[in-house]
Order: structure tokens, then C-alpha cells, then sequence
């Protein structure tokens, strides 16, 4: 489909800009105006009740058209085709964007997603930290905004209300690394007594972004729900646990595959623990059993360890090619 895609000049590419957001017309449906102008798939026509029409024509004629990231201004050099693009920008850290830190400290920066870190650490380096996790008093207000680091790059934001105990929270990534399907765990134990602890469903880490700074995008956690399963602590903390779902290309399939293998495996390594325990029966008696568990448990992992690398090797040969 895409084999003969060609890439046009920035002069042309003016041409072939939205009339509503002045991007380029590189996602469908691409609908004509009455005035002649057309607009892109992200956009509607500024008055609702204008009529427009889709031009299927165009359409054909701009999958073979290589569109640059709208961000190539702030340094991103990717180049993606006819309705890529949308999946790109939402990935993309060199979108513009303003400095997390508002409200009385506001913080007038702007610039790319990319210095994020940059700006942090000369301006904000009080807000850097080592660990994703933070500590609230059960009966106390709380909220708090900070930026780990150097590892990775991910932006949390917490606001808790003691009377409702009610927590909201928010976690983005800021760096080139994260573009693999991201999930984070949330892990909230007592803070002085680490065993009383519980693991919350995860959620998609997302970008960050303008819409860091709405409401709606918080998490809402209601923390006296699992009060008492944490022993009433007097404080409580929050751990992020984060997780590739799809590193290297790592597919479900792949996955699949290799608990099938693991699964095969363990049925063929039992049958011949078992064989093996029947025909040196006499010797095995005279040692202890947990050497013969400590055996096998070695065994699976290694087992299960050469499964993974061979299938997540192959994965990223294929994509060479």
C-alpha cells in the first residue's frame, strides 16, 4: 500500500493544510466546504449545520503522501503516512507544553515535552525524586506534585482529602523510552507496618500533556475502603509500580506462545522428575527432599528463561527485516 509513498516539499505541504486547524490533511475522512477549503479527520466545520462532503479521491491520492510530525519544529524528525498521523502525536514529546508546577508557585515555561527534564532540574530540582511513591496522613489534607528521576521520566500528581479520605492522582510519562504500551500498578501499605498491603488493578500511563491539568483526567482512589484491610494506619503510602506490556515488539501472541511452551514443559519435566524419582528411588530416600524442590524450581526458571529470550530474540529479528 504504501510502497510508492513519496514525500513532498514543504511548499506543497502548505497546500494541503485544515482550513479549521491549520494541520496537515494527513487523517480522514477529508470533507470539502462549500468555500472550496477542506478540512481534516480531526476537525468539524466551524458552523455545525454547513454541509460538507467527503472526497474519497483525495483520500486515495494522499496514501501515498508522507507526512511530517507537526512537532518538527521542537526537533521530532519522524515521518509517518496517511492516517498514522494521529497515533504518532499522541505519542509524540516534542508536543508544545507548559510546566506541571501552577498555582502559587506557577511556573511560565513552555517548551517540549523532550526538555521537560531539563527544565526540572535547573528550576524545580526540590520536586525530583528517586522512587515513584509518596506518603499521606490519614487525617490530614494533603497534595503533591513531583517528577522522578534520572531512570525514567514520569510526572505524578496527588491531591488528598483527609475528611472524605478520598485520594486523586494522576501519572504521566515525558520520555522518548515510554512509547511501548506503558501500565502502572498501584501499590498502598501501612506506612509503618509494610505487611499490611494491597495491590489496586493498574491503569494506561499516558502522556503528558494539556490534559494533565483537568479534573477529569484524575483517578479517583477511595482509600477508606481498604482502611480497614490496612489496619486503620496513621499513614498510609503509595507506591507506582510500572510495567512494559509490550517491549520490543513483544506481542499477545508471543506471549501466548511461551505459557503454551512453559505449560508443555512443565507437564514433560514432571513426568520426568517422577520417572527419575521411581528408578533411583533408593538413592533419592537418602537425601532431603527440599534439594530435589530446590532442583526442579531452578530448572523451570531456567527453562522458562531460555523460552523467553528465544521468543522475544526472534520478535526482534523479525523486525529488522
Amino acid at each position: 500500500m504504501y510502497e510508492t509513498a513519496i514525500k513532498l516539499s514543504d511548499s506543497a505541504l502548505e497546500d494541503l493544510r485544515c482550513y479549521v486547524c491549520s494541520g496537515y490533511l494527513s487523517s480522514s475522512p477529508i470533507r470539502v466546504l462549500p468555500n472550496g477549503s477542506c478540512i481534516c479527520g480531526r476537525c468539524l466545520p466551524v458552523d455545525r449545520s454547513t454541509a460538507t462532503c467527503r472526497v474519497f479521491a483525495l483520500e486515495a491520492i494522499l496514501n501515498n503522501v508522507l507526512f511530517p510530525c507537526p512537532n518538527r519544529v521542537s526537533g521530532c524528525k519522524a515521518i509517518t503516512h496517511f492516517n498514522r498521523t494521529i497515533e504518532h502525536e499522541s505519542k509524540c514529546i516534542y508536543y508544545t507544553s507548559s510546566c506541571p508546577i501552577t498555582g502559587s508557585n506557577n511556573c511560565a515555561w513552555e517548551g517540549s515535552g523532550a526538555e521537560i527534564s531539563e527544565h526540572f532540574l535547573k528550576h524545580h530540582n526540590y520536586l525530583l525524586q528517586g522512587s515513584a511513591q509518596f506518603t499521606i496522613t490519614s487525617n490530614e489534607d494533603s497534595h503533591g506534585i513531583f517528577l522522578t528521576h534520572p531512570d525514567n521520566l514520569y510526572i505524578v500528581k496527588y491531591d488528598y482529602d483527609a475528611k472524605q479520605k478520598m485520594l486523586w492522582y494522576d501519572v504521566r510519562y515525558c520520555k522518548q523510552e515510554s512509547f511501548h504500551d506503558l501500565n502502572y500498578t498501584i501499590q498502598i501499605l501501612n506506612s509503618n507496618h509494610h505487611d499490611c498491603t494491597m495491590y489496586l488493578k493498574g491503569a494506561k500511563c499516558h502522556l503528558y500533556n494539556s490534559t494533565f491539568f483537568a479534573k477529569e483526567s484524575r483517578i479517583q482512589l477511595n482509600i477508606n475502603q481498604f482502611y480497614q484491610y490496612l489496619d486503620e494506619p496513621r499513614s498510609i503510602t503509595v507506591v507506582i509500580h510500572f510495567k512494559y506490556t509490550n517491549p520490543g515488539g513483544y506481542s499477545a501472541q508471543n506471549s501466548h506462545l511461551v505459557s503454551s511452551l512453559i505449560e508443555t514443559l512443565t507437564e514433560s519435566l514432571d513426568m520426568f522428575f517422577a520417572k527419575a524419582f521411581w528408578f533411583y528411588r533408593e538413592y533419592i530416600l537418602r537425601h532431603s527432599k527440599e534439594i530435589i524442590d530446590v532442583i526442579k524450581t531452578v530448572f523451570y526458571l531456567a527453562v522458562t528463561q531460555v523460552c523467553v529470550s528465544a521468543i522475544t530474540g526472534s520478535t526482534k529479528v523479525n523486525h529488522k527485516r
